[in-house]
């Protein structure tokens, strides 16, 4: 999964035309439900052009040049699609995942709780 790297380290950003990014970042880090709804992402991204990889038995450098090869022609409201059915998916009591999986996943928010991906600074923290 070494092609999943790039996209990881870059936040997606050399895949998607800056407009596109700009939408997908936005919803990344507005997302309450998953402090890793990126991951969703890539998960999308393999299960919409990974049939191509599977039928073919590609080994990893054809991997990397099939999904290198993807980028700026990926249409981003169809994978934040894929994405948001995931999380609704994961977040699912029929879904079955274990315990780990889901913590890290999921927030598991109680209904009034928010998510923040950076720690408020307070006067004590200062």
């Amino acid at each position: 999964m070494l092609f999943c790297h790039r996209w990881l380290f870059v936040c997606f950003k050399r895949e998607f035309p800056i407009e596109d990014i700009l939408q997908l970042w936005e919803v990344c880090w507005a997302c309450q439900e998953s402090n890793s709804f990126h991951l969703l992402v890539a998960v999308a991204i393999i299960a919409m052009y990974g049939d191509k990889a599977i039928e073919q038995e590609m080994p990893s450098d054809s991997l990397m040049i099939l999904f290198a090869g993807l980028a700026h022609s990926m249409p981003v409201e169809v994978i934040l699609s894929q994405s948001r059915g995931l999380l609704h998916r994961l977040s699912s009591s029929d879904f079955d995942l274990p315990h780990e999986v889901s913590d890290f996943l999921l927030c598991n928010l109680q209904s009034n709780e928010t998510v923040s991906f950076h720690k408020p600074i307070t006067s004590e923290s200062v």
